[in-house]
């Protein structure tokens, strides 16, 4: 009868899952078509009306009508014509491949008021993906529940961990892509790398979506290797909203995980571990930086700050023999954010200077020795470019006058106090006062923490490694605290040059609010796992923890998702608007993007443009007439690691040209000459030596493994 029973169980929650998979699937009916209004924006210099939006789809064959007057011109950003038409009719066009960056065109005369258009199949695969995840989620679960009958501990806390990242993403479910300071800037990474990949880079080092199809060098400067997730899904078919969204959950299950894990390496306590996640996972300052902030960056370096404790711990007071921990950590953080890894190496460095007694022991400094050798190992893929790029050339953010404002955009201690964190704006300086600042504060859970760990640290006496190791964490996060807020004498200290170079590099006092939150919930959390032993209590803490943490982040997500409009929708292209940078970061100095004009291609020397072909970062050009000391300039940025070839096979030599535009130097018989960025040599170096660290590290866990379990 139990069999029976089990069997008709079975059953009846497959039915369910193949209901649940054909209701998502027939929710995509109609997602073949999209319509959208149009409106004048500039004139170019074809002397045609430039439209608003512009638009991203994938390759396919489309059937396009547009209405309004006269003649119409559909180019990509870099200047390819994909089609015209009249307007008033329905034509058919195919794209030959995905395009980020489609602007509608007319004549000077004409108008264009709005365009349907439809697709051979589905414009994007968002529901296919979707459908996928969940019933291979269901799936699982199905098939842990049959295999062991019920759920043990280890099921319940993937169970919770898959729960709290879900919920933490419910900002993110809506059809359209809402309000964040930094938005524009990484949305165009996400297609830049995409567009990176299909133009046959790997690893993307410059992206060829930029100022017009000139390209842009952000990924040589700026680490971008999570990015690339959201990038495979943009390839796969995703539109550029379902795969930033989708990018939301994984950052969501990745925090909620690593906090887990690290918390649970400390104590040992599977319950510490959870409510660590939950807490974190939840938190004011982390959610505010995900979705309202969309500094991504930071966002993904609040992955890896718990690791980095843990990393600590395992090199100064634990087991020394995990010191991959760190080099986990630490790579993650720096495949982050630059300004997060500066901080990271501010908190390692104090950590070694309070536990010097323990560092100076043989077998712990030569694990952070091999800590420190992996991580360089490891990052060094990123690092040649990094160096090349930074150092080597002469970049607008290197001429940044010096910061004097970092104190003017410090907390008052009353902004602390905002707990639920509902306020939306920007960072404004103090004379301007709190009415319109961004909320900046630990939150409701992590504050809770801070108060339990005052009562709890003057409550007892008894001291474990732990707990040692715990009150530097204390400190350090109390003084990270204060380090945003106006206490902190950053005036002083701003006299400095050099320690006035460190705010500059930081930017805003608040930003220490993401170590402390991680600093914090840790301590807290080894604190109650010394304290509550009992099952039953530990059951009601994490249910009152969960729901005082849920009840104040459904807070502030409503308030975010009601008071926020709509900057993307599915179709849109990504606005330019901020796309390299508020401050054009990155380009050579002296670079005018003004002048970046799409499809100019400049010739001298009596040579003649005949014809051209550009794809991303990849140039064909038709030349007649060229002569040693003849040149071409195409429309690229100049950067060290493009190659030039001709017909002759000959390898021409490029140089930096007007506006800091690539400039080819023919030879004699140069008629056909294709354009296309490789890198330099020694990048192929660097990744050899980053995989290699890869496969060791595999192999050596592999082995690592096999000996834990034969002893």
């Amino acid at each position: 009868m139990k069999n029976l029973k089990d069997l008709l169980s079975y059953k009846k929650t497959l039915l369910a899952i193949i209901v649940l998979l054909v209701l998502m699937l027939l929710n995509g009916y109609g997602s073949n078509r999209a319509h959208f209004s149009l409106s004048a924006e500039s004139i170019n210099q074809r002397n045609e009306q430039v439209h608003t939006p512009h638009f991203s789809y994938p390759k396919g064959e489309y059937e396009l009508s547009v209405d309004g007057m006269g003649r119409y011109f559909v180019y990509t950003a870099d200047g390819n014509l994909l089609h015209e038409g009249n307007a008033g009719t329905t034509t058919t066009f195919v794209l030959e491949k995905d395009e980020s960056d489609i602007i509608f065109c007319c004549e000077e005369t004409g108008a264009l008021y709005s365009f349907t258009i439809v697709k051979d199949g589905a414009l994007y695969s968002d529901i296919t993906f979707i459908a996928l995840f969940v019933v291979a989620f269901l799936a699982f679960a199905l098939y842990k529940k049959n295999k062991k009958g019920s759920l043990d501990d280890n099921d319940f806390s993937q169970l919770i961990l898959i729960g709290i990242a879900v919920l933490a993403t419910f900002p993110a479910f809506t059809d359209t892509i809402l309000f964040g300071h930094d938005l524009n800037f990484h949305l165009y990474r996400i297609e830049g790398i995409k567009d990176g990949l299909l133009a046959g880079q790997f690893p993307v080092r410059v992206h060829p979506t930029h100022n017009n199809g000139y390209g842009y060098i952000t990924p040589g400067v700026y680490p971008e290797l999570f990015f690339y997730i959201p990038a495979i899904f943009r390839i796969l078919g995703m539109s550029a909203i379902t795969a930033y969204h989708t990018f939301f959950l994984c950052i969501n299950i990745a925090t909620a995980v690593v906090m887990y894990i690290s918390v649970k390496g400390i104590t040992k306590s599977t319950f510490a571990g959870q409510l660590a996640a939950i807490v974190y996972t939840f938190s004011t300052w982390r959610v505010i930086n995900l979705y309202y902030r969309a500094a991504l960056g930071e966002a993904l370096s609040m992955i890896f700050f718990p690791l980095v404790f843990y990393g600590l711990y395992c090199i100064l007071k634990g087991n020394h023999k995990k010191w991959w921990v760190l080099t986990l950590a630490c790579t993650g953080i720096f495949m982050s954010h630059i300004i997060s890894t500066v901080m990271v190496a501010l908190m390692i460095v104090t950590f070694l200077i309070v536990f010097w007694k323990d560092f100076i022991q043989k077998e712990r400094f030569l694990a952070f020795l091999k800590m420190g050798v992996a991580t360089l190992a490891l990052n060094a893929w990123f690092l040649a470019g990094f160096l090349t790029y930074y150092l080597g050339l002469d970049l607008s953010i290197k001429y940044f006058p010096a910061n004097t404002e970092y104190y003017q955009h410090a907390l008052f201690p009353s902004q602390l106090f905002n707990l639920l964190g509902t306020r939306f704006g920007y960072s404004y300086l103090l004379d301007q006062g709190v009415m319109h600042d961004m909320s900046a504060t630990l939150g409701v859970g992590v504050s809770a923490c801070l108060v339990f760990i005052f009562c709890y640290h003057f409550m007892t006496k008894n001291q474990t490694e732990e707990k040692r190791f715990a009150q530097t964490c204390l400190w350090m996060s109390l003084i990270m605290v204060l380090m945003t807020t106006t206490i902190f004498p950053w005036r002083i200290i701003q006299q400095s040059p050099l320690l006035n170079s460190f705010c500059g590099t930081v930017r805003l006092p608040s930003r220490f609010l993401s170590p402390a939150s991680a600093c914090i919930t840790i301590l807290a959390c080894i604190y109650v796992a010394d304290m509550i032993k009992n099952k039953n209590a530990q059951k009601a803490t994490l249910a009152i923890v969960a729901l005082v943490s849920i009840f104040a982040f459904t807070v502030w997500g409503s308030a975010y998702t009601t008071s926020q409009g709509p900057v993307v929708k599915k179709g849109q292209a990504v606005s330019t608007s901020g796309a390299v940078g508020f401050d054009n970061e990155y380009y050579i100095r002296g670079t005018s993007p003004y002048m970046l004009e799409a499809s100019r291609y400049v010739t001298g020397g009596g040579v003649q443009l005949v014809d051209y072909e550009k794809d991303r970062t990849n140039v064909n050009v038709t030349l007649s007439g060229a002569t040693k000391g003849s040149w071409i300039e195409v429309p690229l940025l100049w950067y060290p690691g493009y190659q030039a070839k001709d017909n002759l096979g000959n390898r021409l030599e490029i140089i930096d040209g007007d506006n800091h535009v690539l400039r080819v130097l023919l030879e004699d018989g140069s008629s056909q000459v294709r354009i296309s960025y490789i890198g330099l040599w020694y990048f192929r170096v660097a990744e050899f030596i980053s995989l290699a660290t890869i496969v060791w590290f595999i192999m050596w866990y592999k082995k690592s493994k096999k000996v834990r379990i034969s002893s």
